[in-house]
């Protein structure tokens, strides 16, 4: 399974107030002239992601009393039927206090909205339940008379 970053939000990180991008065609390009803020994007990223650590010089302009927000949207090219995708939105805030950072986590998934020939499909039931954590038997019940 593939994930695509579909979408990019960063608020308060840096230099950076408001950033957002839509990725089309699984390709960003970030222009800008010097000191704009393309690096910051890029290390957003990677704090998102835990490759580098959020440290209190990512904050904007050292002012500790603001909300640093970042957001990914992750599509996957696994959806529960063929054809169909997923989205994933994920979102982590960072705030500092007493001069530690504290990080919060937000999962937000949308799943694919299944079609009507896809519900009398058992099988697809079945996938569909399995995502919302819902017990389903292995077998298609008979209809009892």
């Amino acid at each position: 399974m593939a994930l695509f970053i579909r979408y990019i939000r960063v608020e308060n990180f840096r230099g950076i107030d408001h950033f957002e991008a839509v990725m089309n065609n699984n390709l960003l390009s970030v222009v800008g002239q010097n000191d704009v803020g393309k690096s910051s994007v890029l290390r957003a990223i990677c704090v998102f992601l835990e490759k580098e650590k959020m440290t209190l010089e990512d904050f904007p302009n050292d002012d500790l009393f603001k909300v640093c927000e970042i957001e990914l949207h992750f599509e996957s090219n696994k959806g529960i039927s063929s054809g169909s995708e997923d989205l994933v939105k994920l979102k982590q805030t960072y705030e500092a206090h007493n001069g530690k950072i504290i990080a919060k986590q937000f999962i937000y998934k949308l799943i694919s909205i299944p079609t009507e020939e896809e519900l009398d499909d058992y099988k697809t039931l079945k996938a569909i339940a399995k995502t919302l954590s819902i017990e389903f038997p292995s077998r298609k019940p008979t209809n009892a008379s």
